[in-house]
């Protein structure tokens, strides 16, 4: 079975220039899928406005 793994982080994404006000927070999304053998075989990095989107997973523990 394939597997996959994602890497989430938060932070502001800088304003335009001469905006002076603090930028607007995003959601980096690097998502990893990887063959049988563990080789990686597609990569896939998002940026998403932090007011946007909710995002939730399932997952077995």
């Amino acid at each position: 079975m394939a597997k996959g793994a994602d890497r989430l982080d938060v932070e502001l994404c800088a304003p335009p220039q001469g905006a002076g006000s603090a930028g607007t927070p995003v959601i980096l999304i690097c998502r990893t899928a990887f063959a049988d053998e563990g080789r990686p075989v597609e990569i896939n990095e998002m940026t998403l406005d932090a007011a946007s989107y909710i995002l939730e997973y399932d997952f077995d523990a």
